[in-house]
């Protein structure tokens, strides 16, 4: 029988200062303190004296519940002109800019007090069970208006793991009753879950739920250019070593090895740079092009779409065209990373990194001027049911064409 592990904050944090080797408590629990003490080992200490806070994420203009207000909630930890961190209360460490691009205004947080709000959430979450006999309603889970409702376009956790962590933070600011009490309703709710089949998961924090919230904010994070290559490694080689995930995720062994690949390959470029010559041919420059498809960013705009190239590498190789196509070719098959990321909603973890095939035959098609295959759902790349080989095979015949005679 597959055995069902207790989470603590060491797997619900970002685990950048993790080293790849080292050694993670026992996840066990058994009842609310020991599930508390885990949470003091890797949570921010002392609790007391964080200030809680709110900030603002973004809006919904066009939903079912009219204009919302997204927020994220967690405790500052610190700040600085440029910016300030927060850990959430989705067990994650995020650093806020105080200059918001895609607004083109100040971000800023609003002080709450962690007592009540907590209380309105208890009193509220505990009058709908009743109501509902003990039933979680989808409705609520889906509602941004709801009290601690996650920004759902950012990587959270479900909700009673969210208020074993709200329990823990009530019981280190003093507020014991409140915990117990908080507490003891995420026992309802992950009971809840479970009936509804919304499950199921025998402890009150879902480690797979917990997992899959630090991989996706990390690909998140790394798409955003936020994480470097060995952060992210670190953290994927982190999660696979603790959790059961080759069912799940399958490529999570695979895209570390990948990325270990690659560290030590920008390793070795950057021994290189100095002995690189003066002038470069059009096949160098080509060539160095195609290495930098490991740092192409992307943005997926429509949902579901697939993600889009921004900036260089990609768009100097366009413009370079027809002599960039058979160095172009050979990268169709290359595996290692870019920074693009794919999803069929950004509001549940459907979220892929692609890889440099990817990105290359995106340009192809720049290039081109047409698609070589239909597209599938996004996130699947190249490398998924023999795609390679086809889409191979159809650019060749386009390049035997259309290359120069």
């Amino acid at each position: 029988m597959r055995r069902v592990r207790s989470i603590t904050l060491r797997t619900l944090l970002l685990l950048a200062a993790v080293p790849a080797g080292c050694q993670a408590p026992p996840v066990v629990a058994t009842d609310a303190e020991q599930e508390f003490a885990y949470l003091d080992h890797r949570g921010p200490r002392p609790l007391a004296g964080k200030r809680f806070v709110r900030v603002r994420c973004g809006e919904l203009t066009q939903s079912e519940f009219g204009r919302v207000i997204l927020y994220e909630y967690g405790f500052l930890l610190e700040e600085d002109p440029s910016s300030f961190v927060l850990f959430t209360i989705d067990g994650l460490t995020h650093r806020h800019e105080r200059r918001d691009p895609a607004r083109g205004s100040e971000r800023t947080y609003e002080v709450l007090d962690l007592a009540t709000e907590a209380g309105r959430f208890l009193a509220l979450r505990k009058e709908r069970l009743s109501q509902a006999s003990e039933r979680v309603e989808v409705s609520w889970l889906a509602d941004p208006r709801e009290p601690f409702s996650p920004h759902w376009m950012s990587p959270h956790l479900d909700e009673p793991s969210r208020t074993v962590v709200l329990a823990w933070a009530c019981a280190r600011t003093g507020h014991e009753a409140l915990a117990r009490d908080l507490y003891a309703l995420a026992v309802r709710l992950r009971a809840a879950l479970n009936s509804r089949g919304l499950g199921p998961d025998r402890s009150i924090f879902s480690s797979e739920g917990a997992s899959r919230t630090l991989i996706w904010d990390a690909i998140v994070q790394y798409g955003a250019g936020s994480l470097t290559r060995v952060e992210i490694r670190e953290r994927l080689i982190y999660v696979s070593k603790w959790f059961d995930h080759e069912r799940r995720y399958p490529r999570i062994r695979e895209m570390a090895a990948t990325l270990e690949e690659m560290i030590e390959e920008d390793a070795e470029r950057a021994r290189r740079a100095d002995r690189a010559p003066a002038s470069a041919s059009i096949e160098d420059r080509v060539a160095g092009l195609i290495f930098a498809l490991r740092d192409q960013r992307g943005a997926t705009r429509m949902i579901p779409g697939e993600a889009e190239l921004l900036g260089p590498p990609g768009d100097e190789l366009t413009r370079i065209g027809l002599p960039a196509v058979p160095q172009l070719i050979q990268a169709l098959g290359d595996p290692r990373l870019t920074r693009m990321v794919e999803n069929l909603r950004p509001y549940y973890f459907s979220h892929s990194i692609l890889r440099v095939g990817d990105a290359a035959l995106r340009i192809l098609e720049g290039i081109a001027g047409r698609r070589f295959l239909p597209r599938v759902e996004p996130t699947e790349g190249l490398l998924m049911d023999g795609r390679l080989i086809k889409t191979q095979r159809a650019v060749n015949a386009w390049w035997e064409s259309a290359r120069p005679r």
